[in-house]
């Protein structure tokens, strides 16, 4: 059997390396010159550069899975993770403390009168017991387990199970730095789903989330083709034969198509009604994601990342210094400051130039941080059109109908990616196993 793998991000990569451990014949095209898609990355002056994803939440069990088999566990860390609100001027922690090692990082603004008061605090408490009672089935795979919250916003679900100061200043900054979207956007299940996972912790790997697809890679090298471009995939009487590409058909017996659901409805142009209006229904945010790389701290001391209240009218979802949360991200004693643009913000930036981009977000730095140096060690800029699948209400419900129906109706065409799961890295790398499970 031949198969055709379309797209080399992490879903198209996860796919070719389970076909390739099943002994079955199979090619990947990659329409860019490196393969990982949204977890690409690299590094310069050793500062690690991831352009997309950053890092691993503890659910993502089979992630952690391929992480083993291509020996890269022993470079798995926790991230130290202290996060705080920019909140009418004051930087206020907004995460509660989980024990001694926190304790001993912890800011003094923990221990200042600018708090966001018990009432925050009890209302997020609120909404943890009411996610706690449910966590087995906040699966970030099998949605299924959930759907009674499928049709709900998550703003919604909070103000009935907790409140508004907490929707204002955790959970709507939580959602749009996560989502780049917001939390009267997205539906219910996304968020508490979220919120519940983020709660046990992250992790990251040393040399940057990049490694994992770049090791994948070199497992199957011999059989991607980048620059690559897939301009068709054939269907002739709902069987599925082949893909056209810029230099010639190649002929298949299967197809799996990893790449965003987007780019599957424009690169299968006969589908049937049912499967199109699934995938023209799945929503993606923009993100414009901005590394600058300082000589010194920037971020005040202790605190690890820096999110925004809607009211606070940034152009950022977030901004995080990998250099202070993850272990080997940065030479001691530097900073590495991403920042990551959204809403309609995302789509302006990514219509600027480099310079007018850098020229915005410094100036936007330095309202936050006055005495942020003026020229950074070098800045970086990643554009992405489609940064985000975002699960609006009801989505993964018409989603796993599609995941049901894989490899039909049309005979021999599976899809992959993140939409077809909870948008993360592990339901990425699920999408792409389970679809080569099914060959």
């Amino acid at each position: 059997m031949k198969v055709i793998v379309v797209g080399g991000g992490i879903s198209g990569l996860a796919a070719a390396y389970t076909l390739q451990k099943k002994g079955v014949d199979a090619v990947v095209l990659e329409e860019k010159g490196v393969p990982g898609g949204r977890t690409v990355g690299g590094s310069q002056e050793g500062f690690v550069l991831d352009h997309g994803a950053l890092f691993f939440m503890k659910c993502y069990n089979a992630t952690y899975k391929l992480i083993d088999e291509m020996g890269l566990t022993g470079d798995l860390v926790p991230i130290s993770y202290i996060n705080a609100l920019w909140v009418e001027g004051s930087l206020v922690p907004s995460n509660p403390l989980k024990g001694a090692g926190d304790l001993l990082r912890a800011p003094r603004a923990y221990f200042s009168k600018k708090r966001l008061g018990l009432d925050f605090y009890f209302q997020v408490a609120k909404l943890f017991r009411t996610v706690y009672s449910r966590r087995e089935t906040l699966d970030f795979v099998d949605c299924s387990k959930a759907f009674d919250l499928d049709g709900r916003l998550f703003s919604d679900y909070v103000l009935e199970h907790s409140g508004k100061k907490a929707l204002n200043y955790l959970f709507q900054p939580m959602i749009a730095g996560i989502t780049l979207g917001h939390a009267d956007e997205i539906g219910a299940l996304y968020g508490a789903a979220l919120f519940w996972h983020l709660l046990q912790g992250n992790r990251i790997l040393k040399k940057g989330l990049h490694t994992l697809p770049e090791r994948l890679y070199r497992k199957i090298e011999s059989t991607v083709l980048l620059s690559t471009p897939a301009e068709r995939i054939v269907v002739e009487h709902n069987t599925v034969k082949g893909v056209q590409t810029q230099k010639g058909f190649i002929d298949a017996d299967a197809v799996i198509c990893a790449t965003t659901a987007t780019a599957a409805r424009g690169l299968i142009p006969n589908l049937p009604a049912s499967v199109a209006g699934i995938l023209e229904k799945v929503p993606y945010r923009a993100c414009c994601h901005v590394v600058f790389a300082y000589d010194r701290p920037v971020i005040p001391e202790g605190f690890t990342s820096i999110s925004f209240p809607r009211s606070a009218g940034a152009t950022m979802a977030a901004l995080a210094d990998t250099a202070r949360s993850s272990e080997g991200a940065a030479p001691p004693g530097t900073s590495l400051i991403h920042c990551y643009t959204y809403d309609r913000y995302a789509i302006e930036y990514n219509q600027m130039t480099d310079e007018d981009i850098r020229a915005r977000l410094k100036a936007e730095l330095k309202r936050y941080f006055p005495s942020m140096p003026e020229n950074p060690i070098f800045s970086k800029i990643y554009r992405w059109q489609e940064a985000m699948y975002f699960a609006t209400p009801g989505t993964f419900g018409s989603v796993h109908r599609l995941k049901k129906e894989n490899g039909r109706p049309i005979e021999g065409l599976y899809f992959a990616g993140d939409y077809l799961n909870l948008a993360s890295v592990e339901g990425a790398v699920k999408s792409g196993i389970d679809a080569a499970d099914l060959i």
